[in-house]
């Protein structure tokens, strides 16, 4: 795989903040409620409660959550403070 492919398929993260992620997505899955990043209630899509119509195993339910793509999640969150201001 090419680096960018790589980058697109994994979260590359260290090894503390992998567990992290995992105890967040594991809570998720239990509870239907999304996890933030430390305490910041964003979702570049959907809320922070799992939408009832996708399937627990669909990851499109992931998308916006900070911890299914920090980078894009990130990217997300400075567009909208640039607009903001």
């Amino acid at each position: 795989m090419t680096e960018e492919e790589i980058q697109s398929k994994f979260s590359l993260l260290t090894r503390q903040h992998n567990l992290w992620k995992s105890r967040y997505c594991e809570n998720c899955k239990k509870t239907g409620t999304r996890g933030t990043f430390i305490g910041i209630d964003y979702f570049y899509q959907g809320g922070s409660e799992w939408d009832s119509n996708i399937f627990d195993d669909d990851k499109s339910g992931c998308y916006g959550c900070f911890w299914y793509d920090p980078g894009k999640w990130r990217e997300y969150l400075n567009k909208k403070i640039k607009n903001q201001k």
